[in-house]
């Protein structure tokens, strides 16, 4: 460290209003600079901050639980409410242009008939909603609700290419969205969503191990 190095440090602590009291941080790193070989290079001066970056890295790993912890309780009550309609016979109908034409689920018109076939998404929306709950607290029912979450937002905006009159054709076809389009969309954003809930369990659950 030059010279020119140290007085600048000298100067910022001189500056710095929490100088002298025990807890402060930059106090504290400078101090130890300062008491450093001028011929310390600045790779071997990263022990001085890791204390320093320890409390940041703490309060970044909160953040991420917080959010993460956010987007579960927001896909509960999704998941929740969207089950919940599938149970009556305006939200089944609505379904059928959905579900018929689509072809990775116009099998369940066929196994279960119409009312049938929403009460089963109904059936598998409450058990997802059910796992991320759970998931709050114990980490493989949040693994499985977000994988299946997963697989919930992958196949839902397919529906965009398989259902008739997805794009406006009096406005020009595509990409003005007609139908229900501008509702199939909006689950890209839910399958990020999911997507970076369940990378983040994963890579907690490993933490622990």
């Amino acid at each position: 460290m030059s010279e020119q190095d140290r007085a600048f440090i000298v100067e910022a602590l001189e500056d710095d209003p929490l100088r002298g009291q025990p807890q402060a941080v930059p106090a504290y790193i400078g101090a130890t600079i300062l008491n450093t070989p001028l011929n310390t290079s600045a790779s071997n001066l990263s022990y001085v901050t890791q204390g320093y970056s320890e409390p940041k890295k703490a309060l970044v790993s909160l953040s991420g639980t917080f959010e993460m912890r956010l987007f579960s309780a927001v896909m509960v009550l999704i998941f929740f409410m969207f089950g919940y309609t599938k149970w009556f016979d305006y939200e089944a109908q609505g379904l059928v242009p959905l579900i018929g034409n689509s072809p990775i689920l116009g099998w369940m018109h066929t196994a279960f008939g119409v009312h049938g076939a929403s009460y089963a998404l109904g059936v598998a929306e409450w058990s997802i909603g059910l796992l991320l709950l759970a998931g709050l607290r114990w980490a493989p029912a949040a693994f499985l609700g977000a994988l299946g979450s997963i697989v919930t937002f992958a196949i839902t905006p397919t529906m965009i290419f398989s259902t008739p009159g997805a794009w406006q054709a009096s406005a020009g076809g595509f990409p003005a969205m007609g139908g229900a389009t501008s509702f199939l969309i909006k689950d890209l954003v839910l399958l990020a969503v999911s997507i970076a809930m369940l990378r983040h369990t994963v890579r907690a659950w490993l933490a622990k191990k």
